[in-house]
């Protein structure tokens, strides 16, 4: 009996000890979270239109963040004595099939909303904040580039087609659709503006240095909307690399890589095999493990011994090595650091809920072994945790940045080493510290919606560019710039 007892003791003391030990051996070994120093939320562009983040970079100089605002602009109908008599043709056969007849001015004018004309303007501005959250400047006003006449000269003209615009459209002198900004060592600036077909070259002063076309295969006739499906853009040391849309007799349309020095000359470019990525269920989005489909690449990194990183889809990052040839497959999905959600107080309902039942009921997904790969995306926007972006550290750690809801434990990203084995999982108290969500209640909160975050690096400064919907207490868009610091690595 002693000796059953003894026995029995030496399990309990063992088993105490052995997660004891191993807790303390991965302790040693995790990745250690950056500390939060400050947040700030960023100028409007215009007064009363609230900025959405694209894309943030840092370097010596500052943080500098790409914002875009849309504006609504409504133009009442003309007077028919102040039309066209191609706009009359045109305006009488839409009353005639409208209302059978011919409306006067005042009867137009009672139909505004279908004789008035109502026009979408996007405007872009790349701001510029010292690393305390002092704002310094925006450029370029009006999305419209001062370009010299010297550049131009060695340019040309670059006509693209734009939605809701007649005709084509010189985008040398403007700014279409940006999509991402990076620095180079020397402290200037490059925009990627994808509709626009060009790169743009700012100088430390803000002017435009340089700016090229992004040159085009035969095939696709320089067409200029292979730019936008397939997407990616970075710069390494003095090398630019940017994903577009190419063509292939034997694949179709595929990922290209391009690489540029940082004049515009291209090196060389390279039509890859799309990456392969499960399939989704239309509107819920939920992953298809065992169907393999052809994604696309949205985002692209590059490491010190220049292996690419292409982020496919929310799912997968595809290695290529420094010749371009494919290395393997990192997997980008979380399956732990999901915390169950207290209960909380509906005013709707005028009763406590559980937020994760309320969940399970509308889209059938479990907290039970919960992932990031479930209900990920809800038809084309993103769901709980939506994977957007790839990004390496200068301690060449690889973050994969989280939006969505996040209801589960605020989780911005999941990092991995240069192996793909996953080294932790960047979590945070809350979404965000400012006065605004603090005034919120709980079920507000956790509504709050990142619906873009993308990340900078400069020394051991980590910045996050974010943009939040507030859908319950106000519906309205915050964007915020937050400051960390990479204190150390474990060894």
């Amino acid at each position: 009996m002693k000796k059953n007892n003894s026995l029995a003791l030496f399990i309990i003391l063992f088993s105490a000890f052995l997660p004891h030990s191993t807790c303390q051996a991965s302790e040693k070994s995790k990745w250690i979270s950056p500390k939060f120093v400050k947040e700030w939320e960023i100028k409007e562009i215009k007064p009363g239109m609230t900025p959405h983040i694209i894309s943030i970079t840092a370097n010596s100089n500052g943080i500098f963040v790409l914002v875009n605002s849309k504006e609504t602009k409504y133009t009442p109908p003309k007077k028919l004595s102040e039309m066209t008599e191609k706009e009359k043709e045109k305006e009488i056969k839409e009353m005639k099939f409208l209302f059978g007849r011919i409306l006067s001015d005042e009867e137009r004018m009672q139909h505004a909303g279908t004789f008035g004309k109502t026009e979408e303007i996007n405007h872009y501005r790349l701001q510029q904040y010292d690393f305390e959250g002092n704002f310094h400047r925006q450029l370029p006003e009006n999305n419209l580039l001062r370009v010299s006449e010297k550049i131009k000269s060695k340019i040309g003209t670059f006509n693209v087609i734009v939605n809701g615009r007649e005709g084509t459209v010189d985008s040398t002198n403007e700014l279409i659709k940006p999509l991402y900004v990076a620095p180079d060592y020397e402290g200037n600036l490059y925009l990627a503006d994808y509709e626009g077909n060009k790169i743009v070259k700012f100088d430390s002063d803000g002017n435009v240095s340089d700016l090229w076309k992004i040159e085009h295969k035969k095939e696709l006739k320089g067409y200029y909307r292979d730019l936008g499906s397939q997407r990616g853009f970075t710069i390494f040391k003095d090398r630019l690399y940017i994903i577009s849309e190419g063509f292939d007799k034997k694949l179709g349309f595929a990922p290209r890589i391009s690489e540029y020095d940082l004049n515009g000359k291209l090196i060389r470019e390279k039509i890859i095999k799309p990456p392969k990525v499960p399939g989704q269920m239309p509107i819920t989005g939920k992953k298809i493990p065992f169907l393999k489909v052809e994604g696309e690449v949205t985002d692209i990194a590059v490491d010190k011994n220049l292996n690419l990183y292409l982020f496919a889809e929310d799912t997968r990052i595809l290695i290529l090595d420094n010749k371009w040839n494919e290395k393997g497959y990192i997997k980008t999905v979380l399956k732990k650091g999901f915390e169950k959600p207290k209960p909380v107080y509906d005013p709707d309902r005028e009763k406590t809920i559980n937020y994760d039942e309320v969940i399970l009921s509308g889209t059938g997904i479990s907290f039970r072994n919960f992932s990031s790969e479930k209900l990920s995306r809800v038809e084309t926007t993103p769901g709980l945790y939506y994977a957007n972006k790839i990004h390496i550290s200068p301690q060449e750690e690889i973050y994969v940045s989280f939006i969505g809801d996040k209801p589960f434990g605020v989780i911005d990203a999941m990092v991995f080493n240069k192996k793909g084995e996953m080294i932790g999982y960047w979590k945070h108290d809350k979404k965000i510290y400012l006065e605004w969500f603090d005034k919120l209640i709980d079920i507000q909160k956790l509504e709050v919606m990142d619906t873009e975050l993308d990340m900078a690096f400069y020394e051991n400064n980590i910045f996050i560019g974010r943009t939040l919907y507030d859908r319950r207490g106000g519906d309205k868009f915050h964007t915020v710039i937050q400051k960390f610091i990479k204190e150390g690595k474990a060894k």
